[in-house]
């Protein structure tokens, strides 16, 4: 099949033609994406994981940036540590804390997260944001995302699903 028979099997109106040459154009004028370009990592793959996690630090520069005034170099650094080791930071937090240090700091940490989330997606069209999550999470997750949740109707709702 030839691409113009693809392309007209694809778009067979003229709406549907001119919805996806706006999409296309909204989507080319979106901030452009960080991009790293590493070499000779042969035998590093704890470096190059770790690389990889934090983005050649553009991760931590979001959460500066993200939380600029909020947070202790501490906090900010225990935070930046989650986001890239979550498994190995959840096991410390939880030989550290319990009861209702524990159920503040999940709060704390995943209003957090969602406000991260949120911060760095505006990069990003929804759609590409929703094919990188996980798919169990993505409903509650787009909630979260897009939710107001300074509008007295939703808080409720909000605070329900956290």
């Amino acid at each position: 099949m030839d691409l113009y028979s693809e392309l007209t099997a694809k778009y067979q109106t003229v709406p549907a033609i001119a919805t996806e040459i706006i999409n296309l154009e909204a989507i080319l004028n979106l901030p452009k994406p960080t991009e790293a370009f590493m070499s000779d990592i042969h035998g590093e793959y704890n470096a190059f994981q770790h690389v990889l996690r934090n983005g050649s630090g553009n991760v931590k520069s979001k959460i500066r940036s993200c939380f600029r005034d909020e947070m202790t170099e501490a906090t900010l650094q225990r935070f930046a540590f989650l986001v890239y080791y979550p498994s190995e930071r959840m096991a410390a937090i939880h030989r550290e804390m319990a009861g209702d240090d524990l159920q503040q700091w999940y709060l704390t940490t995943f209003r957090r997260l969602i406000r991260l989330l949120a911060f760095t997606a505006t990069k990003y069209t929804r759609s590409k944001v929703r094919k990188a999550m996980a798919p169990e999470f993505v409903y509650i997750t787009e909630e979260l995302l897009y939710n107001d949740a300074d509008t007295p109707d939703k808080l409720a709702y909000y605070w329900q699903i956290i």
